[in-house]
């Protein structure tokens, strides 16, 4: 069954004040469900928390079984699923970064910002899907919802 606003290219948040929100479980990503939270407050509304999934997949999996919606950093998006849509809102802008202490870097420091390297590179290519800020591009964010 195809949501009703699947087809459109962007939403508001507060058109989504009705529906179910699908969310990581704390133990994966800490903080999460308060960020969430903090990201739907200028939209006056507090969200109705579905499921919680341990990845952004689950959350994916989750939508596509008609579960809820999940919001996501476009930088954080697979390839879209089928049944599918990610949609941009009009969600604040995220600023993300990498954080790690020079005194405790790892191996997998240098491989982590090679990957975000390769998606900024990517997001860097497709304008259209970014909005702009002074000094640097900064990605939308998408909902997901069934299609």
């Amino acid at each position: 069954m195809a949501h009703p606003l699947a087809n459109q290219t962007e939403v508001r948040l507060r058109d989504l004040k009705e529906e179910r929100w699908i969310t990581i479980r704390e133990e994966e990503i800490p903080g999460f469900k308060i960020l969430l939270l903090q990201v739907l407050k200028p939209a006056q509304f507090t969200p109705k928390l579905g499921r919680s999934a341990r990845s952004f997949e689950g959350m994916l999996a989750f939508v596509g079984t008609g579960e809820g919606v999940a919001l996501l950093p476009e930088l954080f998006l697979p390839p879209q699923p089928a049944g599918l849509r990610y949609v941009g809102t009009d969600c604040a802008l995220w600023e993300i970064c990498a954080v790690w202490s020079k005194n405790h870097a790892d191996a997998h420091v240098p491989a982590y910002l090679e990957i975000l390297q390769r998606k900024i590179e990517a997001a860097a290519m497709a304008p259209a899907t970014s909005k702009q800020v002074p000094g640097r591009s900064v990605q939308q964010t998408r909902i997901a919802r069934s299609k």
